[in-house]
């Protein structure tokens, strides 16, 4: 047998459907959700959809915000990977050694490029590697140079 409901009860269920919208109602009053759509106006509705518009609006905007800020730290992490390996290169004893740590800080910076929205390009390594990374340096810190300023 279908329950009947108050005036009182309806009036405060789409009360808290309007403010909290339809699945909250029916947790907190325990009437199915289509029974509290069913009484809803359509100014109601209308209210109802602003308000959960709102909502998507700002947790779109708060969502943007936290992926701005991993992608900053993701990029702070590649910048002092790459700092990192192409100090490695600086105070390799062979040239092995630092060959392989100027392609790791080669790999670190394209993935800082990628990161920042850049291009990236191939560079093979010849010669002296640490010349290279010397250079990887240098590009490194005027980046930071420029991104203080």
């Amino acid at each position: 047998m279908a329950r009947t409901y108050t005036a009182d009860e309806k009036t405060a269920a789409r009360a808290l459907a309007v403010e909290t919208g339809l699945a909250e109602a029916h947790r907190r009053t325990e009437i199915p959700k289509p029974t509290i759509s069913r009484w809803l106006t359509t100014q109601e509705r209308a209210e109802m959809a602003q308000r959960s518009d709102t909502k998507t609006r700002a947790a779109t905007e708060e969502h943007k915000r936290q992926m701005a800020l991993r992608r900053i730290d993701a990029q702070a992490e590649f910048a002092q990977s790459a700092v990192f390996a192409a100090r490695k290169v600086r105070g390799a004893e062979d040239g092995k050694d630092a060959h392989g740590w100027a392609m790791a800080s080669g790999t670190m910076l394209d993935k800082l490029r990628l990161e920042m929205g850049e291009s990236t390009d191939r560079i093979d390594v010849l010669g002296d590697s640490r010349d290279r990374a010397a250079d990887l340096v240098d590009e490194l810190e005027s980046r930071r140079a420029r991104k203080a300023s």
